[in-house]
């Protein structure tokens, strides 16, 4: 039982170590990156790491029960995903950064709009670009963090399921045990990351051209990450 107990501890911090891996960073990053509120970056670093989760638990515990291996093919499928996700990700934020303006907080009074801007305070002549966004808009931005979560994870299944100790492979409910503590190490490891990433953003981007630059930085690293893993999964196939 503690040889359980260690495994699964192990599991949370190789999940935990799992997520910030830098292309995992990145994408998140650029999903909060034009909305710097703490409370919003923790929901999307949440739905990424359930949208991750959910994968690697759902065909890890496959593999695990078949004894099958990943076929190369399928690996080099996930990452051309992965690649794909991580390119429509960064046009997406791209987007979004040109679209931060600057506006006096009373002229949208309550409707609600889903682009970034900065907001004008009365007392304070610092401009603090920050998102608004209506219900519609939020669970457009949640579904996004979650499928590439999901794309993520798909690529990650393999390393994941690797991971098992050989000792609770012939336990059938230690080794799907091992998937879930590793997704949630995964999970709220991103959720603590993006939430981080929020607060620096805010604190580092005082102008609509800063919180520009960083969003456009971002989004352009997304797909240079993205171009990469596609180069690398068509020199690998």
């Amino acid at each position: 039982m503690n040889d359980l107990w260690a495994a699964l501890a192990a599991a949370v911090a190789l999940g935990a170590a799992h997520a910030l891996e830098v292309d995992h960073m990145i994408a998140v990053t650029a999903i909060v990156g034009g909305r710097p509120r703490v409370s919003a970056a923790l929901a999307h670093g949440l739905r990424w790491g359930v949208g991750h989760a959910a994968v690697v638990l759902a065909a890890g515990t496959l593999l695990a029960l078949s004894g099958l291996t990943v076929p190369e093919r399928f690996t080099t499928a996930a990452e051309l995903l992965v690649g794909a996700a991580m390119i429509a990700l960064g046009c997406w934020a791209a987007r979004n950064a040109t679209r931060m303006h600057l506006h006096d907080p009373q002229t949208h009074e309550s409707r609600p709009h889903d682009h970034p801007h900065a907001h004008l305070h009365a007392h304070h002549p610092t401009t603090h670009p920050h998102h608004h966004a209506g219900g519609e808009a939020s669970r457009r931005h949640g579904h996004i963090a979650t499928i590439v979560g999901a794309a993520h994870g798909l690529a990650g299944t393999a390393p994941a399921v690797a991971l098992i100790p050989v000792t609770l492979l012939d336990d059938t409910g230690a080794a799907v045990g091992y998937l879930a503590a590793f997704g949630i190490g995964t999970t709220f490891a991103m959720a603590l990351y993006a939430g981080l990433a929020a607060a620096a953003v805010g604190r580092a981007t005082h102008s609509v051209r800063a919180a520009r630059v960083a969003a456009t930085l971002t989004a352009a690293a997304s797909v240079v990450v993205g171009s990469v893993w596609i180069a690398r999964a068509l020199a690998a196939g």
